[in-house]
């Protein structure tokens, strides 16, 4: 944990140097600075060095050569305090250079006298703190080799434990306990017939199991292996575990051959512990000539390891098979699809069944008082089906009286069971392998998700706002991204099975996903030690004074805020709370918060920002979402850093003119509303001044009234990915149009006319071309279909309101082939009929068709729609019939009709096997009913709608 924060220090540092190198400004006040700015930059270089070769020393560490080292722990300790202290300094050197850019290149040379008195006793400030910061790194790098700390230096005890640590996972499932197999039957019974179907798939074959770290893998592998069918049907079964204690392939080898010839009962060859790979690999591939064999390679990290290892497996056609157990979605993907298997969490009663085995072990009948249930289930819900958790926590129960009291404060003190209580070591072992595995990049952002409460619904895009605004995304390519950078990185977390995804969309990207229960514990506990954050919920006794972030997470009314002023280094501030904040208990936290990136006040029912938030001169990130906020500071304009401000849903109704001089504004979000300011009528708190727009890095926009001079000053705005206007009127659209062509990077549009206005796209030949989700809200041209729409080949979203189409938009729409979802709503075509003809829309997966008042008639032809999944049809008050052809949507799984009709609904309703019903007999969901707020949620679930 540590080297992923001096990683992210050493990432700040070089800032400075770019600084200096790049700015005309600190080359002119080198002369007039005291100290020199040189002199800084040389003290920068030099921490900087030392830090590099800390962080190498450093990740040859992990949670146990530290929690196993005591001098080691004590030096990171200290490493970790200066490390803090220099990132301070090098926050407010980076803001004392912006204020020299925001002078002139006149300024500098005419008025330097005004620089260096003004600045002087702050530039004085930064080289002394920084000369004592050298002086405390060369005394670590010192006492680190006086007291000879080192992480080898305990190499051998560390060897040992984790060869101790290690031959127990290898080898202890083969020994478990029967009462340990609890809801695998359907899983085993799969597994068995991929290993002994040799009679239809003679080719040696790979077969992954994976899943979450706990939920079971080795387990259900374990119980098949030894299952007596298997074993008859194999010649050779060799078991062997990989784990991260594997770093060398001849070692794998050489235990390989052991078990080889363990299996044979011979004895195994002389010299393998000289023995080279190719000599290792002829031995294995000679032993297995001619055999069936079945080979478990169980708790596999990467997937070089499987590629080199496979090498060794000689395919006889006789139905062979390889096992690999992994937690990564990357190397599960070495066997064929059809024989991936991914664990999932236990179902309530399995769960139930298992923790009663292991808390009730000692009674006869293993079931749960009745006075307990209540404490049972509420442990369950904390485990959330892990059979290692509840294994684990069962267990550590059943040593405890069987009473409400005793249960009451175990379940209280969980997080304190999982950091001290050694019965639950194997739990917090298990999920922190999975942790250190994590490449630096990824630590920090895995264990800012543990500062969302227990069972959140994290948002995937504002979690990645949240992570750039933090620092932890790193720009591999100026033709990326950072955004872009971070959903590679989320994408990652997933698939080592670190997040649960709860909700993806119609294309299958992540919408929100959660952190389990358990593993969000063990976090929490890295969290605290390497001082990462703290969560206040009320439990809390005191504060640690050091921590960087703070999660409130409470609406205990007597929260006092002034709790948390001592935290002066504080760099998030992020409020799950509804309880009351005075202003003026904000305004001292403002106050003493002075180097703060995040400020997260979603649902605070704040009602004003005080001035004070002007002088965070380091804020990144201002949420104000569906606050009570009625206006921002006149001197907005002050916060140069800031890069995300959402305003979504607050009850601000004016934005200063300041707003549009935030350079390094990257989002903007605003709740459509018409205001007056500075003469001109905007939406969503916009200012569409001409000559005000400097937001050459933003890259979302939203809610913004159209006015000639937006779509003017759009043209320079070439890093926007997400646009929504409205109001847009006949007039604006050749501007808008030629606007268009020129962003090329724009994935989402969304327009909206103003009432009676027409959207003429007709000069729009060259639209972006990874526009993927299209909205027009509004009258289109001459009713028809804007002719651009065809050469959008990325599209894979559209949405028309209130187009009023005269021509059918099914022609120009079907042949998308990215296209996933299609919503139709509120008249957008006037027509009476539509026709899906067969080859239409290939990969479409929802069709959402709403209050069309004149359709009539749905035709859809064999091949059409293919992949449909969900249909909903909505208040299509002359649709008398189910559309014909619905019977050809063979993927179909769900069929919403709300508000339609009473004469089609009550046909369906009857009990006679009239027509329209034997249609839908082979849709496994039909809902029929009036209309439900649950599908408008779902048609904006994505911000995109919004």
């Amino acid at each position: 944990m540590e080297a992923a924060f001096i990683s992210l220090l050493i990432n700040k540092l070089a800032q400075v140097a770019f600084n200096q190198a790049h700015s005309r400004c600190s080359q002119i006040l080198l002369q007039h600075t005291t100290p020199p700015l040189d002199q800084i930059h040389a003290r920068v270089r030099r921490i900087t060095d030392e830090f590099i070769v800390m962080k190498a020393f450093l990740e040859g560490s992990n949670w146990f050569t530290i929690a196993t080292n005591k001098p080691l722990e004590a030096w990171i300790e200290q490493v970790r305090k200066v490390a803090f202290e220099i990132e301070d300094i090098i926050d407010e050197y980076l803001y004392l250079v912006g204020r020299q850019r925001e002078r002139t290149w006149k300024n500098c040379l005419t008025a330097p006298s005004d620089l260096c008195f003004n600045l002087a006793k702050a530039w004085r400030g930064i080289d002394s703190r920084l000369e004592k910061m050298e002086r405390d790194l060369s005394e670590l790098s010192s006492r680190r080799d006086r007291f000879g700390i080192t992480i080898s230096g305990n190499e051998d005890g560390v060897k040992n434990s984790e060869r101790d640590t290690h031959h127990y996972r290898a080898y202890s499932p083969m020994l478990n306990d029967e009462d340990d197999l609890v809801g695998i039957e359907v899983n085993k019974s799969k597994l068995l017939s991929w290993l002994t179907n040799a009679d239809t798939c003679r080719k040696m074959t790979a077969i992954a199991v994976w899943g979450m770290g706990g939920h079971g893998k080795t387990t259900l592998v374990a119980d098949v292996y030894r299952n007596n069918t298997v074993k008859s049907h194999f010649d050779c079964q060799v078991w062997v575990t990989v784990s991260q204690t594997y770093s060398v392939l001849e070692e794998l080898l050489r235990i390989m051959i052991k078990e080889i010839f363990k299996g044979k009962k011979e004895l195994v060859p002389n010299g393998i512990t000289t023995m080279q790979r190719l000599e290792l690999f002829d031995i294995i591939k000679e032993s297995l000539q001619q055999k069936r064999y079945i080979i478990v390679l169980d708790d596999v990290w990467h997937v070089d390891l499987c590629n080199d290892i496979s090498r060794a497996f000689i395919d006889s056609n006789n139905g062979s098979r390889l096992i690999i157990t992994t937690r990564m979605h990357e190397v599960a993907r070495i066997a064929n699809e059809e024989h991936i298997m991914k664990l999932q969490q236990l179902n309530e009663n399995d769960a139930w069944i298992l923790f009663c085995k292991k808390a009730f072990r000692r009674e006869n009948n293993k079931d749960c008082p009745q006075e307990l249930e209540d404490y049972t289930g509420r442990i369950l819900n904390k485990c959330q089906g892990s059979p290692l958790a509840i294994v684990a926590i069962g267990s550590l129960l059943s040593f405890k009286e069987k009473s409400e009291t005793e249960w009451k404060k175990v379940y209280d003190n969980l997080q304190w069971e999982f950091e001290n209580n050694p019965v639950l070591d194997k739990v917090k072992n298990i999920l922190n392998l999975s942790f250190n595995d994590l490449p630096y990049y990824l630590k920090n952002c895995f264990v800012f998700c543990s500062i969302f409460p227990e069972d959140y619904l994290i948002n995937r895009k504002k979690l990645i706002r949240l992570w750039v605004a933090e620092g932890f995304v790193e720009a591999k390519s100026s033709n990326r991204s950072m955004e872009e950078e971070a959903e590679d990185y989320l994408a990652e977390l997933v698939d080592r099975s670190m997040l649960q995804v709860v909700n993806r969309n119609a294309f299958g990207r992540l919408h929100t996903f959660k952190m389990h229960d358990v593993v969000r514990e063990v976090t929490l506990a890295i969290s605290r030690k390497a001082k990462f954050s703290m969560i206040l919920d009320g439990s809390q006794s005191g504060l640690d004074f050091q921590t960087r972030r703070l999660s409130i997470q409470t609406n205990d009314e007597s929260l006092d805020l002034d709790r948390s002023l001592s935290l002066s280094q504080l760099r998030s501030l992020v409020m799950f709370s509804t309880c009351n904040s005075s202003s003026d208990s904000l305004r001292a936290v403002l106050t003493s918060f002075k180097m703060l990136r995040v400020l997260e006040l979603e649902g605070t029912p704040i009602s004003n920002l005080p001035n004070e938030i002007s002088a965070l001169f380091n804020l990144h990130y201002l949420c104000l979402r569906d606050t009570e906020v009625e206006k921002l500071p006149n001197n907005i304009q002050k916060l140069q850093s800031l890069e995300t401000l959402d305003l979504s849903g607050s009850n601000i109704v004016k934005l200063p003119r300041g707003v549009t001089q935030l350079k390094q504004l990257r989002h903007l979000f605003m709740f459509p509303c018409e205001i007056e300011f500075g003469g001109s009528t905007v939406v969503g708190c916009v200012p569409t001044l001409k000559g005000a727009w400097q937001w050459k890095n933003l890259q979302t926009l939203r809610h913004v009234k159209a006015n000639k001079n937006l779509f003017q000053q759009l043209e320079d705005m070439k890093e926007l990915r997400t646009l929504a206007v409205t109001e847009v009127e006949y007039a604006h659209c050749p501007q808008l149009c030629t606007s268009l062509t020129k962003l090329t990077k724009l994935h989402s549009l969304s327009l909206s006319a103003r009432s009676e206005e027409q959207l003429n796209f007709e000069i729009l030949n060259s639209p972006p071309p990874p526009l993927q989700k299209l909205v027009l809200c509004g009258r289109l041209f001459e009713g028809k279909m804007p002719r651009f729409i065809c050469s959008c080949e990325e599209l894979t979203d559209v949405l028309l309101f209130s187009s009023h189409l005269i021509e059918d938009p099914l022609p120009s729409l079907g042949q998308l082939h990215k296209l996933v979802e299609l919503t139709l709503w509120g008249d957008s075509y006037d027509g009476q009929k539509l026709h899906f003809r067969t080859g239409w829309f290939l990969n479409l997966k929802v069709l959402f068709l709403d209050t069309l008042t004149n359709l009539n008639n749905i035709v859809i032809e064999e091949g059409a729609m293919p992949n449909l999944l969900k249909l909903i049809m909505r208040s299509l008050g002359e649709l008398r019939m189910i559309p014909p052809g619905i019977e050809f949507l063979a993927n179909l799984q769900s069929l919403d009709l709300c508000n339609m009709p009473e004469e089609l609904v009550e046909k369906l309703r009857n009990d006679d096997d009239n027509e329209d019903r034997q249609r839908i007999r082979g849709i496994p969901n039909v809902v029929i009913g009036l209309i439900s707020s649950l599908i408008m949620s779902e048609i904006c679930e994505d911000e995109h709608w919004l």
